[in-house]
């Protein structure tokens, strides 16, 4: 009967012995799956900044590309303006643009004003 009961004894070291190792492996184990997670995410939301920042990149020269552009319409439109008020300034025309008012006097005095509409119109 001894026998037995030192058997038991034993037996139940083993076990809480084997259970202990299973729990701290387990710790172990899921410390380290959290900290795999944590570079991973970190690894994604880096790379998920850079692709954010290059995109933006890309729009902003996008959009220097368009004030460029834009730059020179608008000089060309400025010349367009000065060429048509020398052309009728020598036929005795002469045009005043006041913000969105255009008025246009004769050289016998009479004048037309004109609102410029904004818009989509063309």
């Amino acid at each position: 009967m001894q026998f037995l009961s030192n058997a038991n004894i034993v037996l139940n070291i083993i076990y809480l012995a084997l259970l202990l190792t299973i729990l701290v492996a387990g710790i172990f184990a899921f410390k380290h799956t959290m900290e795999r997670i944590k570079r991973d995410l970190a690894k994604e939301a880096t790379e998920l900044q850079e692709r954010a920042m290059n995109a933006m990149r890309a729009e902003i020269e996008t959009m220097k590309d368009k004030i460029i552009e834009v730059e020179k319409e608008n000089l060309l439109l400025r010349q367009t303006m000065g060429l048509i008020k020398s052309a009728l300034r020598k036929r005795g025309l002469s045009i005043t643009i006041d913000g969105d008012l255009v008025t246009i006097e004769s050289a016998n005095g009479t004048s037309h004003t004109g609102r410029i509409h904004s818009g989509s119109e063309n």
